[in-house]
């Protein structure tokens, strides 16, 4: 009953977070220009066509990476039944406040497979980790590139510097214990000397469910690890490409130097301002503010932001599709096709 409140809680908060995001927005697009804004939209026209193939190629990738979990334990499912319904926890993440707190309970209730229930959820905790992993090395990539921007003062590159070193020991560290099959048990033991685990019970049993899956996954063929983690990476990578791709649009010139400090730029905002949902707002604010800094109309990079997040509801509008059709179970036959 407390969890169903505090749930409650959050999902209210985030929606007036949303609210205020979207009021955000708003005043951005008046003080920009709606009818230049729209037209640029409105024209869009064939280059959607890209955009929408290059998202479909990063939803092969991120479910191919998931798959690597079901492979690497022997476990023969259908391709397109995992692609369907990535693309509908997705959609679900879209939807709600909750983002993928919520889209991701919905793939393990799709996964129509005699999986246990346990197995379900640890594949996607092992694909969600390998995603954040993915876009912390991607942002990394980010952050070095920015030294070439002759702008950034030396502090800042310093700054950058540090924050670099540390993330990669970070990351370095987090992909040894996954590869080495050590699971997440020195994070187990911080918690443990910080008393959290005996304070919280229910963390101490999650930790220990985590734990024991990451050893099952890292356990089997190392290869199917490292394949996980480069399709994230590549998918990450993708996000540059779309940039470039609408860059490409409205200027002419794919900038692809600024496509990927741009793309890494959204995937910082994304994570310090979750408590918005979609960032909405905020990160259409950061999109002007990039613009103005390269001295580039700020109501393009307003326009980039809209167009990217279309391209976010033409897959809401397939999710929903797909849900509605999912009310029948795959076929064994779907089940064993590879």
């Amino acid at each position: 009953m407390n969890n169903f409140i505090k749930g409650k809680k959050l999902f209210w908060l985030k929606a007036i977070f949303f609210a205020v995001g979207g009021v955000v927005l708003t005043f951005f697009i008046r003080k920009l220009g709606v009818d230049k804004i729209l037209n640029t939209i409105i024209d869009l026209k064939f280059y959607a066509i890209p955009l929408i193939i290059n998202s479909f190629i990063w939803y092969l990738l991120y479910t191919s990476a998931w798959r690597n979990y079901f492979v690497n334990l022997k476990h023969q499912i259908s391709f397109i039944h995992m692609l369907k319904i990535k693309i509908c926890g997705e959609s679900v993440n879209i939807m709600t406040p909750l983002n993928f707190m919520a889209g991701d309970p919905v793939r393990a209730y799709l996964l129509n497979h005699p999986l246990g229930h346990s197995t379900k959820f640890s594949s996607i905790i092992v694909d969600r980790l390998l995603h954040i992993t993915a876009t912390f090395s991607f942002v990394l990539v980010g952050i070095l590139l920015t030294f070439t921007e002759e702008a950034v003062p030396p502090a800042v590159r310093w700054v950058l510097l540090a924050f670099y070193s540390v993330l990669l020991g970070l990351i370095g560290f987090v992909v040894y214990e996954l590869v080495a099959g050590h699971g997440i048990r020195r994070i187990h033991k911080l918690l443990s000397f910080l008393r959290l685990t005996r304070r919280f019970p229910q963390l101490e049993d999650s930790l220990g469910l985590i734990g024991e899956e990451l050893k099952s996954f890292a356990g089997g063929r190392k290869i199917y690890f490292l394949y996980a983690y480069i399709f994230h990476l590549l998918g990450r990578t993708l996000g540059a490409v779309e940039v470039a791709i609408i860059f490409h649009y409205l200027t002419g010139d794919t900038h692809f130097l600024l496509s990927v400090i741009l793309a890494t730029l959204t995937s910082v905002a994304f994570f310090v301002f979750s408590f918005i949902p979609g960032g909405i707002g905020i990160v259409e604010s950061m999109y002007a503010g990039f613009f103005y800094y390269h001295k580039l109309d700020p109501a393009l990079g307003v326009s980039m932001q809209l167009i990217r997040r279309l391209r976010a509801l033409f897959w809401l509008g397939v999710g929903l599709v797909l849900m509605n059709l999912a009310k029948k179970p795959p076929s064994s036959e779907d089940l064993q096709r590879t």
